[in-house]
């Protein structure tokens, strides 16, 4: 081959566009991941507001549900909910974003809320080392049959007659089935709640850094109860329980390293 002043101008080209390409399909750091997509079911909340770098949910009453194609939140990305009237005490507040695509959840952006939010994904979630988490309380979990229902029954059956309900104070609940996804909290990734954090499935990892005003919870297993006091908005989880006769079928179900600091801090695996 040839070498020509052209292809040597041509390759000094590339080299220089080269890392500003990189940096764009990487998500300066990370994998580009696009916000959540095709929200379903929506109920305790108005339409979410899709956004190009954000998404927002308007939750309208004390417990919400959403059903998402995809929940992934890229780096420069954020996930922000707000409250109507029909939130009296918003530190109080659930919002349940239930996944069915398939595919693990990748969480490198910011998630904002006074409230709860849970992230229910059986393919696993995953806080990239850009994630930024700033809510009253978080559950992610890749066990999503909630009280013996992988639908909006369960919710429905935990929280009352219907999913926007009473608040309780306190209530438990289990979870089970998923597809065996892990939740994982890697490093850089930082999780603030002034309430409860729980990380929930047969795999559960952190080396990020989470800090929460009520319980730090990482649980690995399959089968779990629990037991959650909102009353003014701690958050604090009263019990974890992992149903006995379970296993978690992972070769390393915790891995709690990173730091882990709340009023409680829980790690349980089968």
């Amino acid at each position: 081959m040839t070498i020509t002043p052209n292809s040597r101008r041509n390759a000094r080209n590339l080299m220089k566009v080269w890392p500003s390409l990189f940096a764009l399909m990487t998500g300066m750091g990370g994998i580009a991941y696009a916000d959540p997509t095709a929200p379903t079911n929506v109920t305790g909340a108005d339409a979410p507001v899709l956004n190009t770098n954000s998404t927002s949910v308007n939750q309208t009453a004390p417990r919400a549900f959403i059903q998402w194609g995809t929940f992934d939140i890229g780096t420069g990305q954020s996930f922000n909910v707000t409250y109507g009237a029909g939130v009296s005490v918003p530190a109080q507040a659930i919002l349940v974003n239930r996944i069915t695509s398939g595919d693990i959840s990748n969480i490198s952006g910011a998630i904002n809320a006074a409230g709860h939010v849970w992230v229910l994904n059986s393919a696993g979630v995953m806080f990239g080392s850009g994630a930024q988490i700033n809510t009253g309380g978080l559950l992610a979990s890749s066990l999503t049959t909630i009280n013996g229902a992988d639908t909006e029954a369960g919710i429905a059956a935990m929280f009352g007659a219907t999913p926007t309900g009473t608040p309780f104070t306190p209530t438990a609940f289990t979870l089970s089935g998923g597809a065996g996804g892990a939740v994982t909290v890697d490093s850089g990734a930082a999780i603030n709640t002034t309430g409860t954090t729980m990380l929930v499935g047969p795999s559960v990892s952190n080396a990020g850094a989470i800090s929460a005003g009520g319980t730090a919870a990482m649980i690995g297993a399959t089968d779990v109860s629990l037991g959650i006091d909102l009353d003014g908005g701690t958050g604090l989880l009263l019990n974890a329980t992992i149903v006995g006769g379970t296993t978690s079928n992972a070769a390393d179900p915790l891995s709690a390293g990173g730091t882990v600091s709340g009023h409680r801090v829980i790690l349980a695996a089968a």
